[in-house]
């Protein structure tokens, strides 16, 4: 059980000695040994609760999310390195392009020239990246 769990048996373990105390007969056994009864009943009712909390839940969802974050960031990295290898121009061209998704017309009116230009820079950017992919 977590530690969180153990506090909120701890507290119905006391709520239940206290709401139950009227049950206790000294003359069956002792206050000590009611008690210990009682936590282990309780703490055995907490643990089949926090048992079938587990069972449904799915580890592999984490799972799934940590994979997933963890091959964003190799991706990220990856896209990184391989930018640093255009010169400024090129890599601001590149990140509107296909990070930021802008269209090329866009591209062209921000960068100040014709659609035809940014199409031949992204061609070119292209070939020098599958150069660098294909020799690592």
């Amino acid at each position: 059980m977590l530690p969180n769990h153990q506090e909120e048996c701890l507290n119905d373990i006391l709520l239940s000695i206290w709401m139950n105390i009227k049950d206790f007969d000294n003359k069956k056994n002792t206050l000590k040994n009611w008690i210990g009864v009682v936590s282990k009943y309780k703490t055995i009712d907490y643990k089949r609760k926090y048992l079938k909390e587990l069972k449904l839940y799915d580890i592999d969802d984490d799972l799934n999310i940590i994979d997933k974050n963890l091959l964003e960031c190799e991706i990220k990295e990856e896209v990184n390195y391989l930018l640093q290898n255009l010169n400024e121009k090129d890599r601001q061209l590149f990140i509107k392009r296909y990070i930021e998704d802008l269209d090329i017309d866009t591209i062209a009116k921000e960068m100040n020239t014709s659609s035809s230009n940014i199409y031949m820079r992204i061609s070119r950017c292209k070939q020098k990246l599958r150069k660098l992919v294909t020799k690592n």
